[in-house]
This record gives structure tokens, C-alpha cells and sequence, in this order.
């Protein structure tokens, strides 16, 4: 009696074939566009004119900065109390006189420092804006 039987693991391995197969389908991926790149937006002719109107200030500006750091620049206080003089005035007519060398000195001293920030922050604004 001949009998068709596998052996024991053989139809179960079949089956595990069949299970295991799968298929495998290529996507292309979207081509990566590359970055654009925004052309600047032209000024308008109004745009061009106020700024340069701005620079046309800011040098403005800077040459008084220049001509005040040059003048107290040269500007020597003598040590004696009756050589030099400082008079400020306000916008109602009152005034402050004074004599002394070393406050005359120290407000020229204060005078300069400010000149000189100002005119390194006008100088930045004027590069910013060229």
C-alpha cells in the first residue's frame, strides 16, 4: 500500500513560502525643486528720492559734527580765571557765566565725547542706508 504522504514539515514549509512572499513596488520620489531665488524689488523713484534726500541729511549732519569736533579740538583752556569764559544761555534768557578753568575744561571734555558718538551714529546710519 503505497500511501502519498509527505513527510512531516514538508506542506507546512510550502505554505510558509506562500505567505512569505511579497511585493515590492518603486515609487519615485518628487523631484526637489531647487530654492528659488527672489530677485530684489526695484525702489520706486519716490523711494530713491527720500532716500536720498536722507543721505543728502545725514552728511549734512556729519560735516557739522566734524567742523564742532575740529574747533574744540583746537580749543585750549588757559589756567588763569580771567582768560576764559563760558556763558550759556536758555531759550528764556537765562544765563550761566563762568570763569573757572577746570569746569570749563570738563564740559569741553563732556562736548567732545558727545560729538564723537554722535558722529560715529551718524556714520553708521549713513552706511546702513547707501
Amino acid at each position: 500500500m503505497k500511501t502519498n504522504a509527505q513527510p512531516k514539515g514538508a506542506a507546512s514549509a510550502e505554505k510558509k513560502n506562500e505567505a512569505k512572499s511579497t511585493s515590492l513596488v518603486i515609487v519615485d520620489a518628487p523631484a526637489q525643486s531647487a530654492p528659488t531665488e527672489q530677485t530684489p524689488k526695484r525702489p520706486t523713484v519716490e523711494e530713491v528720492r527720500e532716500k536720498s534726500i536722507r543721505l543728502n541729511d545725514l552728511f549734512e549732519k556729519e560735516e557739522k559734527l566734524l567742523s564742532t569736533k575740529s574747533s574744540l579740538q583746537t580749543f585750549r583752556v588757559a589756567s588763569d580765571e580771567f582768560t576764559n569764559k563760558l556763558e550759556i544761555s536758555d531759550g528764556k534768557g537765562a544765563t550761566f557765566k563762568t570763569y573757572n578753568p577746570r569746569v570749563i575744561g570738563s564740559i569741553i571734555e563732556i562736548l567732545k565725547r558727545d560729538i564723537e558718538a554722535t558722529l560715529e551714529e551718524t556714520q553708521v546710519e549713513i552706511i546702513a542706508l547707501a
